[in-house]
């Protein structure tokens, strides 16, 4: 795991959510000075820190650690990951939409 990459990761994600260094630390009941030592890279989330970090920045542990799904799911990921809380709900309600109508484009055929 390359430790700079996870802190940038961490860093990108906060500041997309609008929070300080201080804010994320509160949030997560941390020392605003260890937040930036996990951004520089100089220290590694305990697992979990790292659960904590990630419902606070909503975001998974496959995206700040750089684990990569497979195909279709990967594409689809990386896709989401470079979205706002904002824009990731509005996509949750138009997949909800899209699923209903194919339930109900099914139901109707059969």
């Amino acid at each position: 795991m390359n430790t700079k990459r996870l802190g940038r990761k961490i860093r990108e994600k906060r500041k997309q959510c609008g929070l300080t260094s201080q804010q994320l630390a509160d949030l997560c009941h941390v020392h605003d000075g260890y937040i930036r030592q996990l951004e520089s890279g100089k220290k590694v989330p305990s697992m979990p820190l790292l659960l904590s970090l990630c419902d606070e920045l909503e975001t998974s542990p496959n995206y700040l650690l750089e684990y990569a799904e497979a195909g279709d799911d990967k594409q689809l990921l990386n896709r989401l990951y470079k979205l706002s809380p904002e824009q990731k709900n509005t996509m949750i309600c138009m997949l909800d939409a899209y699923i209903t109508y194919e339930e109900k484009k099914k139901g109707e055929e059969a």
